[in-house]
């Protein structure tokens, strides 16, 4: 396979625009981290953006960073510790969970829009991402969004663009809004072992005015629930006091445990990045999103059609599905038949080869919502040569 590493934008806009013209497909990635997702396509060329690596922008007084989508999270993380400020949606990491030792990338994480247990707190990375410069289909340059939270009139690419795997654009450099990092943490640790039990008490614990920050539950032989609550040190102990207080009914016969600083955040580091999950007895990991209420009522219908282990994250919304059994479509065909029946969707998260070339990636969508993708597709990348097949876009 060739490898193309460009060290400039002109240069990548004269790489996407001669690819355009012989439509040449390509395959943008970052460090590689997340290899193994997607279709299998041995026919693109691949143009790494490692080449275009660097902070542009950091004011810690206001709160924003901006960098080249090449540039390591390590890197940056490292930058935002010495200030104390953070990503809020907790970028969540893959590499591990494929097995290699690619460093993500600022520009992976915005294409994946990938986003970690706080996100019912927070919000997702599109919700903290306020700029964007990115490469169509043509080659043409574009940008969108700026250094600041602002009302923006026209389209909002800054969200398009955030989560299209880069099937619309080779993303260049991004621009987000930080927050300040929380003195402590602590969570609670449930002891439990129904999923819809674990449901019940984050609809219980969500509902109170203590501002908590993870929910998760995790299945197996120490199977639990996780709340977690961050902040000033002596404002969380008094909060961790207080949902222990309102939740005492559903608490009373179920063992339970605390965790605070660095232990906590071990525990939600595991939750973040699948760690739980990466087993040699699984052979298919499936994401499937849903509506907080039927997450266990999903996992329920799974496991009763193949042996399977799964995390729950964001109180039930979403459910990470390791499934045990070596079957030829990683149990698309079922999983997606609940799916439907049930509400959400299901994404192969990762498989083998072989099934990842036979099988549909992503959930099928509805045809109007097919229409819209593939217009908007047609539109960024007329000759479908950026990731092409990524998003099962033809």
């Amino acid at each position: 396979m060739t490898i193309l590493v460009p060290g400039s934008v002109p240069e990548l806009s004269g790489i996407i625009s001669e690819a355009f013209e012989t439509s040449s497909p390509l395959q943008l990635t970052g460090n590689n981290s997340k290899d193994g997702f997607g279709h299998v396509n041995d026919g693109a060329s691949q143009v790494s953006m490692a080449g275009l690596r660097g902070i542009t922008l950091y004011e810690p007084d206001e709160l924003v960073i901006g960098a080249w989508a090449g540039t390591p999270l390590d890197e940056i993380e490292q930058a935002l510790k010495g200030e104390g400020q953070q990503f809020s949606f907790e970028p969540m990491r893959l590499d591990r969970l494929y097995g290699n030792d690619g460093n993500p990338t600022i520009g992976g994480m915005t294409a994946c829009n990938l986003s970690g247990p706080r996100r019912i707190q927070a919000g997702a990375a599109r919700d903290s991402l306020i700029g964007i410069e990115a490469i169509n289909g043509r080659g043409e340059v574009f940008k969108s969004g700026g250094r600041v939270m602002k009302n923006v009139t026209g389209y909002d690419l800054v969200k398009l663009m955030c989560g299209s795997l880069g099937t619309l654009g080779a993303i260049t450099q991004v621009n987000y809004k930080l927050m300040p990092c929380p003195e402590t943490s602590m969570t609670l640790w449930i002891q439990m072992y129904e999923a819809e039990q674990a449901v019940a008490l984050f609809h219980e614990a969500l509902k109170t005015p203590f501002d908590i920050t993870g929910a998760a539950y995790v299945s197996g032989e120490n199977s639990g629930a996780m709340l977690r609550i961050e902040g000033f040190e002596a404002s969380v102990r008094y909060r961790i006091n207080a949902l222990k207080q309102y939740l005492s009914d559903r608490l009373n016969d179920h063992e339970i445990n605390e965790f605070e600083g660095e232990a906590s955040h071990g525990l939600w580091r595991a939750i973040r990045d699948v760690d739980l999950l990466n087993k040699d007895v699984i052979k298919s990991i499936w994401k499937i999103s849903t509506k907080p209420s039927d997450g266990a009522r999903i996992i329920n219908a799974v496991c009763r059609e193949m042996a399977a282990s799964y995390v729950m994250d964001w109180a039930g919304g979403l459910v990470w599905l390791g499934v045990h059994d070596d079957l030829h479509d990683g149990g698309a065909a079922q999983i997606r038949h609940i799916v439907d029946q049930l509400g959400g969707h299901a994404t192969l998260i990762k498989s083998t080869d072989v099934v990842r070339r036979t099988t549909a990636i992503h959930h099928p969508r509805k045809s109007g919502v097919a229409l819209i993708e593939k217009l908007i597709k047609q539109r960024f990348d007329p000759a479908n040569i950026l990731n092409p097949e990524t998003m099962g876009i033809i």
